[in-house]
């Protein structure tokens, strides 16, 4: 026992060491060598959908189109936002057509099929791990991503698949690797393009701009991990690339040399700042974790300034200064009794123009933790309430959400809001997913897409509900168009049980019944956790005239022919 100990402490203490010395100083980047790449350069130019191809010629300020729609007698507005790179057009969706055929087939809706016997795969390549954070950049026929690689947490100081994969859209041959360090951990999860180059941050608290090969432009060091998409924000007079850091830093920079514009702390920010010594830093940190800014903020104009501003639960800041913005309108703080925003309670702000609502959860019954004494967001005991609120904070529509029979009191219910688009909110709970339609001002429901089961505890004598489809839920921000009509789609994280495979279920808009359910392959590597949190896409990323579906499972990425199912 006593040399296990010794052997235990000796390999503790060299960890230390070899993060300390790797970590102190911004860590050197080598480029994996380049594999050849002769494919002809591809003009991917659908620029108006979120997740969508851009070329480099492509990428301009576009200008502001209006679409107008009748609706109980008055004329809504929505305008479309200058369109910068393949994930900013977050504002706009775009039905995608020519996929699914064969999908009038499908006899039985429940059954769940393997989607490597109904599809054809393309491609795979190995990458590592995407989470929940990450996004897929396309640019000029290749596909930018940022890996996690063999592990999320990396407490060692090595992970040979962590960093930035360029990939060929058409061969799904690796071009290059970069961005991966000897030392420090090198995760990336979110990457920006924005005027031919590419902007990220990793776990090594760093933030780095570098051109489409890899090459660094310029590097910076930060308070924390940046676990999340850099967001491009649009100015009067110039634009600025804004990250946020995990132990609550906001720093809006320069793209052309990383030069701070403006930066905002939370008042619980636990990071380092300059002027700081930075070996204790990294030592004190190595170990820790923060989520005060974890997420990719939410984009709207609060303010009514012109300028996107961004919103992470309880914290809204201007995109044009970085100032908090506190009030709400008027009438919504007499709903929660109070003058500044609640925490985690800030209404999530969609459409734009005078056609916005604001649309939150009723916070009247909350759930307070016992052990805290803070109240627990989305969790309550009884039924819930959805409630839109006009720009001037006027009510305009309240939805009662009852709570489900068999969860009996004192069962928690959680729920979770899930911005899809700019005219759909989602509000997910396990039996159950709500979408609001800022069009209509309508609340359409999907359920019975979950199997439920109630199991005795294995680690107490009481009984808990348990579903199939578990973990994280992604929706496609876009509509469908197939033979049987549109859909739209909806992935978890797990299916069947916590740890088995993910799940891609497809349900009709028309009346929101399920049509299809895939199954995506094991994570063979490890067969305790083969869920897949990572974002996927549908889009012709080859440009061969048909639509793919792109994902990353089993540590790779793979791509699958999405224009028909064969059953």
């Amino acid at each position: 026992m006593k040399s296990k100990n010794k052997k235990i402490v000796a390999v503790t203490a060299s960890t230390i060491a070899l993060t300390l010395i790797g970590y102190a100083s911004l860590s050197s980047y080598k480029n994996t060598d380049e594999i050849n790449d002769n494919s002809t350069q591809l003009e991917l130019v659908n620029n108006k959908i979120k997740d969508e191809l851009v070329s480099k010629e492509n990428i301009k300020e576009t200008n502001l189109l209006e679409i107008k729609k009748s609706s109980n007698n008055d004329e809504q507005i929505i305008k479309e936002l200058p369109v910068y790179s393949s994930i900013n057009s977050e504002n706009n969706y775009k039905t995608i057509s020519n996929i699914l055929k064969g999908i009038s087939k499908v006899k039985n809706p429940k059954k769940i099929y393997d989607i490597d016997k109904v599809m054809k795969r393309k491609w795979v390549v190995d990458i590592g791990n995407m989470s929940y954070r990450s996004n897929f950049e396309l640019v000029d026929g290749h596909i930018y991503v940022g890996s996690n690689g063999e592990y999320f947490n990396d407490w060692h100081t090595w992970d040979k698949k962590s960093g930035v994969y360029k990939i060929n859209a058409k061969s799904g041959k690796l071009v290059k690797k970069f961005a991966n360090g000897k030392m420090g951990d090198m995760d990336v999860n979110g990457l920006l393009y924005y005027k031919d180059y590419l902007f990220f941050g990793n776990d090594n608290d760093e933030f780095l701009c570098t051109d489409l090969n890899g090459e660094i432009i310029w590097r910076i060091p930060v308070s924390g991990d940046v676990e999340h998409r850099p967001t491009l924000v649009k100015r009067k007079d110039d634009n600025v690339v804004v990250f946020a850091t995990e132990v609550g830093e906001v720093r809006a920079v320069n793209p052309e040399n990383g030069n701070t514009v403006w930066e905002y702390y939370h008042p619980e920010f636990n990071g380092w700042k300059k002027g700081d010594n930075r070996y204790v830093f990294k030592l004190t940190t190595h170990f820790k974790r923060g989520y005060i800014f974890f997420d990719q903020p939410i984009r709207n104009d609060y303010n009514g300034d012109g300028v996107m501003d961004l919103h992470w639960n309880s914290t809204v800041l201007s995109g044009k200064d970085g100032k908090l913005i506190k009030s709400l309108p008027k009438k919504i703080k007499a709903l929660n009794n109070d003058l500044n925003i609640i925490e985690n309670q800030y209404p999530i702000k969609v459409g734009s123009g005078r056609n916005a609502k604001f649309v939150l959860i009723d916070n009247a019954s909350p759930t307070i933790d016992s052990m805290t004494g803070s109240w627990i967001p989305g969790c309550y005991k009884g039924d819930k309430k959805i409630m839109v609120f006009k720009q001037d904070g006027s009510l305009l529509s309240d939805f009662i959400i009852t709570k489900p029979s068999h969860l009996k009191s004192p069962f928690w219910w959680n729920i979770s809001l899930f911005k899809i688009n700019n005219n759909e909110v989602a509000f997910s709970t396990s039996e159950a997913i709500y979408i609001y339609d800022i069009i209509n001002n309508s609340l359409s429901e999907i359920n019975n897409f979950n199997k439920k089961t109630t199991k005795k505890s294995d680690y107490s004598e009481y009984y808990y509900v348990n579903y199939d489809l578990d973990g994280i839920v992604k929706f496609l921000p876009n509509y469908l168009n197939t033979e049987i009509g549109l859909c739209r789609a909806v992935k978890w994280e797990f299916g069947k049980k916590w740890g088995s495979n993910s799940v891609i279920k497809f349900f009709n808009v028309k009346n929101n019944n399920e049509v299809l359910s895939l199954r995506l392959p094991s994570n063979t590597k490890r067969s305790s956790f083969s869920g897949i949190e990572g974002p996927f896409i549908i889009r012709d990323v080859d440009n061969d005239g048909k639509q793919e579906l792109l994902l990353e499972c089993d540590e790779k990425l793979m791509c699958y022919d999405f224009s028909s199912i064969k059953l």
